[in-house]
């Protein structure tokens, strides 16, 4: 008995002997860390190395296979990586955070972001069990284990340690506990160097701007010799400072021909009145450029009110200047900018309303046919009228064209080959004196565009350029290139829009070498109707401006008067490739089907003839003047409606909030849209995924009748050859 308890009061005494030694170890290895950050805290040592020398340290006397400093930065409130450190994979080189391939983390975002956020140490045993745990690149060393330690100094968050291990469970309560000690001398270390960098880096941006920012200083003797200037003298006049002290140059020789009585004049001013005045003029270096200057000159007087000299400080306001001109050239330019979105408001709204009227004209002309035999004399008549609907509705894209919303069949497209297909066109279509020189680049990126709107653009450009020829002959150059625009391009745009994403963009170049124009010309060229050869004959270059808007891209051009203009169009690289569109099979307009169609439009006369092919198609049909009204009919009759055709644009509720409605009642109802603007933007708006089909306005019979088939999923049958 007695010797069992011997053998477990030994084993108690081991052990506690192994923790003492453990921990004297422990507190050995502590003080030896603390130790080299004391040689770390060099203020000598830039910033960079010493994060580097931290971040070694811990890596070492941790034992940790990685150790990365993540520091905050005060700019957008984001963690980001300074330094790291893997003894064992690298042989103990510390690398610089350009050459290691980490990321940035949000606040709160995995391991590191939390431990920011929530100010507290975060010690996992095992990262396969931890969902906030992010993944390390692939071919860096595993990680099993992590220990995470704020860094705070006066209860300010200045970043992160963190230390991995690929072992699970290799970082314990002692290293927690020593890390805790390790990181707050860190914090101490880096505060102090980003404080110290700060403050040098401050020191050097004062002393640059001093050395390089100021007045120039002229100073002048009582005879009116030049006895001294600064260095800003010789840089403002591009000559030798000294050049005037000597007397080689002189001051008045600079001033601009047209403001030289006005300088003397001051001069006599101050000289007279014995009092400081202020003079703005010009003056031309010695490489004939004009710089705008504002200057203060004093008189220099003794104790007895004798003239002993001036001292003139003249500030070179050149870029004040010219900024202020461009800010006015800009406001003008918005101002007409304004003025053109005004007018697109207006010919998209004229259209939209002319559209459903042409829905009518064609929809019941093409009902009409549908009636008459073959043999009535008046079915001729009556296709013109359908034709006339149809230019009519050509005239509704170009007004929806300039409103920007003139996007109707979107595909992607190589702009050479575009050009290429209507070159025949264009040469029948300029003045016989005019001479097409094509320079069109092989294998564009493509565009999304709509073909015949780009067709339009390139003929009102080409049109243009040989009005600007005339009589007097000459040449329009057609070239097509690619070429990534930036900010600076956009900023160089006739009237750009906002928000235009930088990168790739295809350009179309139209040159002429006829009379150019003058800036005032320039300035006028995208108004409507706007023409310096006769009265007006159409919307013209605003529409070019219209269509090219609404395809998301700019134009530029540069113009002098005797040699010619030059229109540069840009359009965005799509990603997308191209698709040859499949021609739907024509349907014939006596398919009969079954069911019930809801119609709500917010014009009576699209309901009526809606109503009236629908009826003669064999279906029930229920119209609604509004969405609320559509809303109410659909919870009556939900179980009946087959189909629901739907206005884009309508009272109290529009098209968009009517099928967020219709979609809270039923998601399986097919609902087609109609509208007269472009496809693609009200697929956009409303939702791919949520649209049975498209029906664009004006409409005839046969168009509607193979909408309603495709909505109902049934087969075509015809009652008649």
């Amino acid at each position: 008995m007695n010797e069992q308890m011997d053998e477990g009061n030994s084993a108690h005494y081991a052990e506690a002997l192994r923790q003492m030694t453990r921990r004297y170890e422990r507190l050995v290895q502590d003080l030896s860390i603390l130790k080299q950050m004391d040689r770390v805290d060099d203020p000598r040592a830039n910033f960079e190395d010493v994060c580097r020398r931290v971040v070694e340290v811990i890596a070492f006397g941790f034992a940790a296979e990685n150790c990365s400093l993540m520091l905050m930065d005060d700019e957008d409130n984001r963690l980001k990586l300074r330094a790291a450190c893997s003894p064992f994979e690298e042989k103990g080189v510390a690398f610089r955070p350009g050459d290691w391939f980490g990321r940035t983390f949000e606040l709160g975002e995995g391991i590191v972001g939390q431990v920011a956020q929530d100010g507290q140490a975060i010690r996992v045993d095992d990262v396969s069990k931890d969902k906030r745990f992010v993944p390390q690149r692939e071919g860096m060393t595993p990680v099993g284990s992590i220990l995470c330690f704020p860094l705070h100094v006066n209860e300010e968050l200045v970043g992160v340690l963190n230390l991995s291990h690929s072992q699970p469970g290799f970082f314990g309560e002692d290293e927690e506990r020593s890390l805790s000690l390790v990181a707050e001398r860190s914090a101490r270390i880096l505060a102090g160097h980003s404080m110290l960098q700060r403050l040098c880096e401050s020191e050097a941006h004062h002393r640059l701007v001093t050395e390089n920012a100021g007045d120039a200083i002229i100073v002048y003797d009582g005879s009116g010799r030049i006895v001294s200037v600064n260095p800003i003298v010789g840089a403002m006049t591009g000559t030798l400072p000294e050049d005037f002290v000597m007397g080689r140059r002189e001051w008045t020789s600079f001033v601009h021909p047209e403001d030289s009585d006005k300088y003397l004049a001051h001069r006599k001013r101050v000289l007279d009145s014995l009092t400081a005045d202020s003079i703005e003029y010009r003056l031309v270096d010695t490489k004939h450029h004009v710089h705008f200057l504002e200057q203060t000159t004093s008189p220099m007087v003794d104790p007895y009110g004798n003239i002993t000299g001036m001292i003139e400080i003249i500030r070179d306001v050149t870029e004040r200047i010219r900024q202020q001109e461009e800010k006015k050239r800009l406001e003008e330019q918005i101002r007409h900018t304004q003025k053109l979105e005004s007018l697109g408001v207006l010919a998209g709204g004229i259209a939209h309303d002319f559209n459903n009227l042409l829905t009518s004209i064609v929809g019941y002309a093409t009902l009409a046919m549908v009636d008459l035999p073959e043999s009535t004399p008046a079915l001729q008549s009556i296709r013109q009228i359908e034709v006339a609907g149809m230019h009519a509705a050509d005239l509704c894209r170009q007004m929806l064209a300039y409103s920007g919303k003139g996007r109707f069949q979107v595909r992607a497209l190589d702009l050479s080959c575009l050009v290429q297909q209507i070159s025949d066109l264009l040469s029948i279509s300029i003045s016989k004196k005019a001479q097409l020189d094509f320079r069109l680049a092989s294998k564009l990126p493509l565009i999304m565009a709509d073909s015949t709107q780009i067709n339009q653009v390139i003929m009102n450009l080409i049109t243009n350029a040989s009005d600007a020829i005339g009589s007097s002959g000459g040449t329009i150059t057609i070239g097509t290139s690619v070429r990534n625009c930036s900010k600076e391009d956009f900023a160089a745009a006739r009237f750009p829009q906002r928000e235009l994403a930088e990168g790739p963009y295809v350009s179309l170049e139209i040159a002429d070498t006829g009379d150019g124009m003058t800036q005032e010309t320039l300035d006028r060229i995208f108004e409507p109707f706007f023409t310096t050869k006769f009265s007006g004959r159409g919307l013209g270059l605003a529409a070019v401006l219209g269509i090219v808007r609404g395809h998301q891209g700019f134009i530029t051009v540069t113009s002098e008067v005797g040699t010619g203009s030059v229109f540069r169009v840009h359009f965005p690289v799509s990603k997308t490739v191209a698709v040859e569109a499949v021609p739907r099979p024509e349907r014939k307009a006596e398919w009969k089907g079954t069911g019930t169609i809801l119609v709500a439009d917010d014009e009576p006369s699209i309901l009526r003839l809606t109503s009236s092919i629908l009826s003669r198609m064999g279906l029930r049909v229920f119209t609604a003047r509004n969405g609320r009204e559509a809303l109410q009919l659909f919870q009556s009759h939900s179980d009946a409606i087959s189909a629901i055709l739907l206005d884009m644009t309508m009272p109290e509720l529009d098209g968009a909030e009517t099928l967020v409605e219709l979609r809270r009642l039923n998601d399986d109802v097919p609902i087609v849209l109609m509208s007269g603007y472009d496809e693609h933007d009200a697929r956009s708006h409303f939702g791919v995924e949520d649209l049975a089909g498209f029906l664009h306005k004006p409409f005839g019979v046969a168009q509607l009748t193979q909408i309603i088939q495709q909505a109902l999923g049934q087969t075509q049958q015809t009652s008649r050859d």
